[in-house]
């Protein structure tokens, strides 16, 4: 991925790509930093916003987890799995009908 990025540093799929990376490598910090950067150029771009919720969820902030699942279900409300991840992360702060709706 890192060579990819080489030939095409702004390529939106690499960078997420070398981010998920990082996050099972366990550098989140990295893979946080990453994201922001797709983000800086990407706004609504949901994979980088689902990313960041795992992250989130992974440090146990779980309203921050919210905060992102809801902005990535805000940019693609047809996407089933930005939903769910945000039904979960308002069941985890205990608002079940928010979650439930």
């Amino acid at each position: 991925f890192q060579a990819a990025l080489a030939l095409k540093p702004r390529e939106a799929w690499a960078r997420m790509a070398v981010a998920d990376t990082l996050s099972k490598l366990g550098r989140d910090d990295e893979a946080d930093e990453a994201c922001r950067a797709v983000l800086a150029d990407e706004p609504e771009h949901t994979g980088a916003l689902m990313s960041l919720g795992h992250i989130a969820n992974a440090r146990a902030d779980r309203p921050a987890a919210a905060a992102w699942f809801e902005r990535a279900a805000r940019a693609a409300p047809g996407s089933a799995a930005a939903r769910l991840a945000f039904a979960s992360a308002l069941r985890d702060l205990g608002d079940f009908g928010a979650a439930r709706e």
